[in-house]
């Protein structure tokens, strides 16, 4: 990870999404901002990383460029800043549950599932709902909820 190439990344996903292909474009950006995500994670559960320093700038230039990705896909901006600000809302919720999980603030069952559904199952809800709002779906009430619920059941 330490050999982090932005600019070539970027290009690569750009010529894709200039030829079409959207899905694998956005694909790209949720999947760059999920890896992100769990690089933070091993870093705040101490999990056995050489360089900690290297995994937090990969992480947060995975988060950046999956966001960067999305901003300069070639889909209607009303989509685009719609499904942008989504996954800014499903990272808040991941952040909130990390932190429930890493403070030792869970009591019960009932308070481990709603951290696990906001640390982990805010990603997934993150990488279902995406599609369906750059493709125009208004109404994601059932796509949120069992996406929300798949972290409970492991793959």
């Amino acid at each position: 990870m330490a050999c982090f190439r932005h600019k070539e990344i970027t290009q690569h996903i750009s010529q894709r999404s200039a030829q079409g292909d959207h899905s694998t474009y956005i694909a790209a950006a949720i999947e760059l901002i999920v890896l992100a995500g769990d690089l933070l994670d091993d870093i705040v559960d101490q999990d056995r990383l050489k360089d900690d320093a290297i995994t937090v700038h990969t992480a947060i230039g995975f988060l950046l460029l999956g966001q960067q990705a999305m901003a300069h896909s070639h889909i209607v901006d009303g989509k685009k800043l719609k499904a942008l600000s989504y996954v800014t809302s499903c990272l808040l919720q991941s952040v909130h549950g990390q932190q429930t999980d890493v403070a030792c603030d869970v009591q019960t069952e009932a308070g481990y599932l709603k951290m696990v559904e906001k640390k982990s199952g805010s990603l997934v809800e993150m990488a279902c709902v995406i599609g369906a709002l750059l493709a125009g779906k208004e109404d994601i009430a059932a796509i949120e909820t069992y996406a929300r619920y798949i972290c409970y059941y492991p793959i």
